[in-house]
């Protein structure tokens, strides 16, 4: 597990507010979903930044805040993400996961997991340990 990472800026609003302390944990050799919020550094300005994934293909994978109306310019690889975002907390509350659909009040939805990924197939979207 990484240590907790403190949340700032407006683009993932509603779902995380400025001050929210994130968990993370690093994906091994776990499937990458759609729908799963995800750590990475910033490919110029190397910051990390906490999107949610909306797209995997063979070319990798595309994120976009959710308060953002466009997907991020670039496409990202399983090498550059750092981790998962599991549980939030903001100021007292605490919100933890541990697989499956989640929401929190207030937080919002990170993961649906209705269907899993089949690495085979590629169903649903998924990035695999060697994709």
């Amino acid at each position: 597990m990484i240590p907790t990472l403190n949340y700032i800026g407006p683009s993932m609003n509603p779902t995380l507010k400025a001050g929210d302390g994130l968990i993370v944990v690093a994906y091994e050799d776990s499937p990458i979903f759609v729908g799963d919020v995800v750590v990475f550094r910033h490919p110029e300005k190397k910051h990390r930044i906490a999107h949610r994934v909306v797209t995997v293909d063979s070319r990798g994978l595309t994120t976009r805040g959710d308060g953002n109306h466009r997907l991020d310019p670039w496409v990202l690889t399983r090498t550059d993400i750092i981790g998962r975002v599991v549980a939030a907390q903001r100021m007292t509350k605490k919100n933890n996961s541990w697989g499956g659909m989640w929401a929190y009040p207030g937080i919002g939805r990170f993961r649906s997991q209705k269907g899993r990924c089949n690495p085979l197939q590629n169903t649903p979207p998924c990035l695999s340990s060697t994709g």
